[in-house]
């Protein structure tokens, strides 16, 4: 009888200790995914995407980063400023007009969706997710 108390209370006990290690297990690998890739391997996977390629023939010479703070993306941007050659002032407190494509990323690191903000001024500001090449085509977003 004493034996059978015993299990009843060790069971769910290991059982627990397995589940939160489970948890753990799965919580840690998936955050050396996110940070285990270098900027430049993260980058490359969208490259061949089309919206990235409509980008970059838009747009030659964009900005690309990494964003692994707000959302696991690569991002590709360019300012008015840096089309019209005049030197961008990098005052935070004013928006220069601006277009940006992330490129969301899963837990692994592998393209996700995408998405472009159109930020004509520092009030307006346009989320495009679906067809997202016609749109860079046909040239839509007024920076």
């Amino acid at each position: 009888m004493r034996q059978r108390k015993l299990l009843i209370i060790i069971i769910p006990i290991v059982a627990i200790i397995a589940g939160l290690a489970l948890i753990y297990a799965f919580n840690a690998a998936r955050i050396q995914s996110r940070e285990r890739d270098s900027d430049e391997v993260l980058i490359n996977r969208t490259k061949d995407l089309p919206e990235v390629k409509a980008f970059l023939t838009k747009y030659q010479n964009p900005y690309v980063y990494v964003d692994r703070v707000d959302h696991f993306a690569v991002a590709y941007q360019v300012r008015k400023c840096d089309l019209e050659g005049n030197g961008c002032n990098n005052d935070t407190s004013q928006v220069d007009p601006y277009i940006a494509l992330k490129i969301r990323l899963n837990d692994n690191g592998y393209p996700q969706s995408a998405v472009l903000w159109c930020t004509p001024d520092s009030v307006n500001q346009f989320k495009i997710e679906e067809k997202i090449v016609k749109y860079l085509k046909e040239g839509n977003c007024p920076i």
